[in-house]
Parts: structure tokens; C-alpha cells; sequence
């Protein structure tokens, strides 16, 4: 028994690829662009290598524990504005829009 692959697994983003438009370009930051040493000045290798580990760690965990604690928030009040804006919008500013054509319908301007 052979299994058919399915369309719409292969039209699904890989997680790799979480900015295939390329938005967040700047955002790109890696140890090199924040420490450098000058060729005069060096440190010990060990001294580099355990700063660019410790670099990703923690901008690694950071990142995580910010998202952990901010993006479940944000997207429940995100998630009720855009509710109470919709709700505001179709019964307030729809509803007497529509009322107004039942009760007064625009003449046609041929008759």
C-alpha cells in the first residue's frame, strides 16, 4: 500500500522559513555584528568561544521567554479588538446605513 502525498501538506511554510517575504531583513543580527576585536587587541580563543556561545544562548532564550510571555497576550487583546471593532462596525455604523436605504431609497436618475 502506497501513500499519495497530499497537496495541501506541500503548500503548508516549513518552520525554517518563518519570513519567506523577507520583512524582518534588519532584525538579522549576529555575534559579529555586535562584538568585534581589532586585529591589534586579541583576546584568548577560548575567551571568543565561550562570548559567541553565551551570545546565542542567551539571545536564543531571551527571545523565547519574550515570546512566551508577550505573544499569548498580545494576540487575545488583538484578538478582542479586532472582535469589538467588527461588532462596532456592523450593527453601528452599517446597520443605519442600510435603515437609511429601506427608509429612504435613492431616487434613480433616469425616472
Amino acid at each position: 500500500m502506497t501513500l499519495s502525498h497530499s497537496p495541501s501538506l506541500s503548500t503548508v511554510t516549513p518552520v525554517k522559513d518563518r519570513d519567506p517575504r523577507g520583512v524582518n531583513k534588519c532584525l538579522k543580527v549576529t555575534f559579529e555584528d555586535v562584538i568585534a576585536q581589532p586585529p591589534s587587541v586579541r583576546s584568548f580563543d577560548n575567551v571568543w568561544l565561550w562570548s559567541h556561545a553565551l551570545f546565542e544562548v542567551s539571545r536564543l532564550w531571551c527571545y523565547l521567554l519574550i515570546s512566551i510571555l508577550l505573544a499569548v497576550p498580545v494576540s487575545l487583546v488583538a484578538g478582542i479588538l479586532f472582535t469589538v471593532l467588527s461588532c462596532l462596525h456592523i450593527w453601528w455604523v452599517l446597520s443605519p446605513l442600510t435603515s437609511s436605504d429601506v427608509v429612504h431609497p435613492m431616487s434613480s436618475v433616469g425616472d
